[in-house]
């Protein structure tokens, strides 16, 4: 399948990971502190932290996805509203797309070192950059929260 247009590609995400037949408005539960297990539940990531955490993303090399870390920093704004409904729905059902787990592992060989030398290459692991985003709000999270209980 050929996408012209990034909310293309959110829709189709969207229409894989999530039946929704009310459509795709999101509406965040309010002060959800724990599910119905007592497990603590995270509250659902806003429009403002994930633009914060793309401003925040280094141009990088894509993961197995062949996902650009520059292509999330251009979504227009429809696209980010359904990443942001991704990221809620996951982290409310602890759901990671086994996509997004995947890892490709480059050798990289350092300076000045043999190269017929197994031991002259470092690893660099190649990660989803949706991975990598939903990761950091995950930090910012918890280091908000860290910092009001402290």
């Amino acid at each position: 399948m050929e996408f012209t247009v990034p909310e293309d590609y959110m829709k189709t995400l969207l229409d894989n990971f999530i039946k929704n037949d009310q459509g795709y408005q999101y509406q965040a539960p309010t002060n959800i502190t724990e599910d119905n297990n007592n497990q603590p539940q995270m509250e659902p990531f806003t429009i403002e932290e994930l633009e914060t955490a793309i401003k925040k993303i280094k141009p990088g090399a894509p993961g197995p996805d062949q996902i650009h870390n520059l292509m999330l920093k251009n979504l227009p704004e429809e696209a980010k509203n359904i990443l942001l409904i991704l990221f809620n729905k996951f982290i409310k059902e602890r759901y990671t797309p086994k996509e997004w787990r995947k890892t490709s592992i480059i050798p990289i060989p350092k300076t000045g070192k043999d190269p017929s030398n197994p031991d002259s290459y470092r690893p660099i692991s190649l990660t989803s950059c949706f991975y990598r985003l939903m990761e950091h709000l995950i930090k910012n999270s918890s280091q908000i929260g860290a910092e009001l209980t402290a």
